[in-house]
């Protein structure tokens, strides 16, 4: 149960906790980083590498289907060099190399990116893992093939995102191709703004210690969503995690994309290959440049 005994003699003034929960401005911060922190970055491991679920990987059959797809319209003989951006703990990139391609990943979470160069040495998978931001890495190699798997773009402001498709066509090589995929409309339906408080009496995925959270959404204009998390711990300490996301359609990716060059573009329903469905909550790329 949790301990009355650390709750500290102050109480939390109205004003100070309605400040918190308060519909803020667009794109303003937390502070609390939820691919950074240390303990949280321990849960975001943990969700990588569960075997059965979505949560920050997708499943392994999923993954695996995913690469042999990707292998198919990208073949190794003709598109040998790849860079994995947002590698996490390496499951995309262990499954590349292993298919033959000279595979770099990049991730800015040190404990993911530790944790993908101590399995590369275990498995023997010669793996280039930069723990870096790929807004500002740098990088002075071209690419075959770019992937930024698990809808990661929706997830950067649009000045970052602009920032890193300019990255990309620096890194991708004339005839290369780029395979990303983002969310649509669909995944949020019947979604709107709402919150929902949880008491957690022992360490959980937001604090070591007892800790009540507040989970929040917010829709705002231009197809954005904001998921936000107040945490409070049994000092009475307060917390923010704010998580932007941007969700897409055909024609705003395109409208997203335009100051890319390109000779292709083909939509899919997932990066698995799966035919394009309107209805579909995500939305795959692959763009030959």
């Amino acid at each position: 149960m949790l301990d009355k005994k650390n709750i500290t003699k102050e109480s939390i003034t109205f004003e100070a906790l309605a400040s918190k929960l308060n519909r803020p401005k667009l794109y303003e911060e937390g502070d609390l980083h939820i691919w950074k922190d240390a303990h949280i970055s321990m849960g975001m491991l943990e969700a990588h590498l569960s075997k059965s679920t979505d949560a920050a990987s997708r499943n392994d059959d999923f993954m695996d289907a995913s690469v042999d797809w990707i292998i198919q319209i990208a073949p190794v003989t003709a598109f040998p060099k790849l860079l994995d951006l947002g590698c996490g703990p390496g499951l995309y990139s262990e499954r590349f190399r292993k298919k033959g391609y000279e595979v770099t990943g990049v991730d800015f979470s040190e404990r993911s990116i530790q944790y993908a160069r101590e399995q590369s040495v275990i498995k023997g998978l010669e793996i280039d893992y930069l723990c870096a931001d790929y807004l500002y890495v740098n990088i002075e190699a071209q690419f075959d093939v770019i992937t930024l798997i698990y809808c990661d773009f929706g997830a950067l402001k649009v000045e970052a995102q602009l920032k890193l498709l300019d990255n990309i066509d620096r890194w991708l090589k004339p005839g290369g191709k780029l395979i990303f995929d983002v969310l649509t409309k669909h995944q949020f339906e019947d979604q709107g703004d709402t919150a929902v408080w949880h008491l957690q009496e022992k360490s959980g995925y937001w604090k070591p210690n007892p800790y009540i959270c507040m989970a929040q959404q917010f829709d705002y204009e231009g197809d954005i969503k904001l998921f936000q998390y107040l945490v409070m711990d049994a000092h009475e300490k307060m917390s923010l995690a704010r998580v932007w996301t941007h969700y897409f359609s055909k024609g705003s990716i395109r409208e997203r994309l335009g100051a890319f060059a390109y000779n292709q573009m083909d939509f899919y329903s997932d990066v698995a290959g799966k035919p394009f469905e309107e209805t579909s909550k995500t939305m795959c790329m692959v763009i030959e440049k």
